[in-house]
């Protein structure tokens, strides 16, 4: 009778400390969360990334920042060179954070970041006010442009390893946009992909952009490089793109020679006051 009764008093004062330790968590939690409002809305700050070495002789760009809100609306905030902003996303729900860089009125190849994929480590246990910093770059940029024209054509983006572009990418060439993100986003959604489509099959032709040498490229992969004087663009096969205040250089190579083509392009892209948040905002 004393052995049954010693274990009943164990019993209830295991299950004592079992709701006490519950209490004491959950006390825990609500005192890093105001409101219990982080416990479906997560706060970011998202890091404008470095400038790369393709844009490092021009002013640093600003940021045209798109996200989606914690309820389901895309948002959009200019941010400069250097800072960060602060967005809020519905908590654990997949979507890509684009960041496009605009320098002369001109939109460029996107950095970006996969919620809740690109969150960095954090020590914290509980959902709290204080935004977690979400890592942004220019390959994810790319990432997030397949991303969202999977997207676009009905299926659920993250249900394919998109990381894996990364590595398919860097081991066969160093600019990513050479292939059309479309390309690689239907290999993908029909079950086609490999990364040979990434596989480089020329060499890359050098191309003398005209003086002055204020030129910047679309890519921020793209390789530019001053020779004697002369402006050398470094490109593969297709179309590139490249910029300055009032003209656009469009080079297009194939079978190893290249054709230069300049343009007058005073209207620009971007007004640097209004967000694009069209379709094709992500691409």
């Amino acid at each position: 009778m004393e052995l049954k009764s010693g274990t009943i008093l164990r019993r209830h004062v295991s299950l004592a400390c079992f709701l006490v330790s519950t209490v004491l968590l959950f006390a825990l939690a609500c005192s890093a969360c105001s409101g219990m409002q982080c416990w479906h809305r997560h706060r970011l700050a998202v890091a404008m990334p470095q400038v790369p070495a393709a844009w490092a002789h021009i002013a640093p760009p600003v940021y045209e920042l798109v996200w989606t809100d914690e309820e389901g609306r895309m948002r959009c905030s200019y941010v400069p060179s250097g800072q960060r902003a602060v967005i809020t996303v519905a908590r654990g729900v997949s979507q890509a954070v684009i960041a496009f860089p605009i320098l002369f009125q001109k939109r460029l190849k996107p950095a970006g970041g996969r919620y809740p994929a690109d969150l960095k480590k954090s020590e914290h246990l509980f959902p709290r006010d204080e935004p977690d910093e979400l890592i942004i770059g220019f390959e994810g940029g790319y990432i997030a442009a397949v991303a969202g024209i999977i997207a676009k054509a009905g299926f659920n983006p993250w249900n394919f390893r998109l990381d894996r572009l990364i590595k398919d990418w860097s081991s066969r060439r160093t600019d990513p946009w050479d292939v059309d993100p479309a390309c690689v986003a239907s290999r993908l959604i029909d079950g086609t992909y490999t990364a040979s489509m990434f596989a480089q099959k020329t060499e890359a032709v050098s191309v003398a952009l005209p003086l002055p040498a204020d030129w910047f490229p679309e890519s921020p992969f793209a390789s530019l490089r001053e020779e004697d004087g002369i402006f050398l663009a470094e490109v593969n096969e297709g179309f590139h793109l490249f910029y300055r205040s009032d003209q656009i250089a469009i080079v297009s190579a194939s079978e190893g020679k290249a054709v230069l083509q300049v343009l007058s392009d005073s209207r620009g892209q971007a007004d640097g006051e209004n967000c694009a948040l069209a379709d094709d905002a992500f691409y």
